[in-house]
């Protein structure tokens, strides 16, 4: 009786499969907005979709490279603790300020060339009917130039004659820039960036409004009070004036330290993984382009064992019009 052995090699097991792919496309030429459906063909066991924008473009993607930023904000939290109709809260960005911030003169005299007024790109300050909360973040990049030195200065205002006015909590102001990839957001700090008391007019009292902090919380506030009618100074009453009369207009400004705008990021590009080894077989997909230009697409795919990998890129040249 003989004994046969009878010897399997694995090599057969971890070859890598046959990669056979492709991408077709309908036209080569879609709007902003528009729904462009790839086709996919072949079955891989992984793909990568590269849509060529910035932050997914195959052509940088074992480089990195230093983006501007194409978006500048701040935003900020307001809180109305007894609100009226009236509006009281405005939003300056300063540009090449330096001047005294506790110099009221000095900033309300300044030309709309140095105080630009942005407040109406803050629909929750000009709603005026009492809503509180987070603002939105307006994009001013084309009010600044990178490197452009600004204050940011906040505006507090009760006019004539003698309505309550509104007590406004003013927390949480952040700057943002982003390049269409990365984002950076700074918490400013109110206690220091701010002086203790704002800069006011003669009607107003001084320390009225304050910077406040609470050190068992991180939220820090600007608190800005307009007078009441017990607060009356009679010292300056020529011509039937009345200094800080609640009668009268009450204007202030709180303006921070200065900042540079920030030019832009170093970033890294990445494929974007559309399937997976326990994916099933993907016979399209769709993508979207929300700005205009020409891209270089590529998908790429791959199979692999532990032994090795094969891999193959398709690329479609793509223009996007408005």
């Amino acid at each position: 009786m003989s004994l046969v052995v009878l010897f399997t090699s694995c090599d057969n097991v971890l070859d890598v499969e046959e990669l056979d792919f492709d991408v077709q496309v309908e036209k080569t030429t879609y709007k902003v907005g528009e729904n462009i459906l790839f086709k996919l063909e072949g079955e891989p066991r992984y793909i990568n979709f590269f849509s060529g924008e910035v932050g997914n473009d195959y052509d940088y993607l074992n480089n990195s490279r230093y983006v501007k930023n194409n978006f500048f904000s701040f935003y900020f939290t307001l809180q109305y603790q007894y609100p009226t109709a009236e509006q009281q809260v405005e939003v300056f960005l300063l540009k090449d300020f330096d001047g005294d911030r506790s110099d009221y003169n000095v900033i309300n005299n300044l030309g709309p060339d140095k105080k630009i007024d942005i407040t109406n790109r803050y629909p929750l300050v000009t709603a005026r009917n009492g809503e509180s909360g987070i603002t939105n973040k307006p994009n001013l990049m084309d009010l600044v130039q990178p490197g452009d030195k600004f204050n940011i200065a906040i505006r507090y205002r009760k006019r004539a004659p003698a309505t309550s006015g509104a007590t406004i909590w003013f927390s949480n102001l952040k700057l943002y820039y982003t390049n269409g990839v990365n984002v950076s957001e700074t918490a400013l700090s109110l206690k220091n960036d701010f002086l203790q008391y704002c800069a006011c007019n003669e009607n107003k009292i001084l320390t009225r409004s304050e910077n406040r902090s609470y050190n068992e919380t991180p939220t820090q506030y600007i608190i800005m009070w307009p007078n009441n009618t017990a607060a009356v100074n009679t010292a300056n009453n020529a011509a039937g004036y009345t200094k800080y009369s609640v009668a009268s207009d009450q204007d202030e400004y709180w303006v921070t330290q200065q900042y540079t705008v920030e030019d832009g990021f170093e970033i890294k590009d990445w494929a974007k993984p559309i399937k997976s080894y326990t994916d099933p077989k993907l016979t399209f997909y769709n993508y979207v382009y929300k700005n205009p230009g020409t891209y270089k697409v590529v998908f790429e795919a791959k199979n692999a064992s532990a032994k090795a990998e094969k891999s193959i890129t398709k690329e479609i040249i793509l223009t996007i019009t408005e």
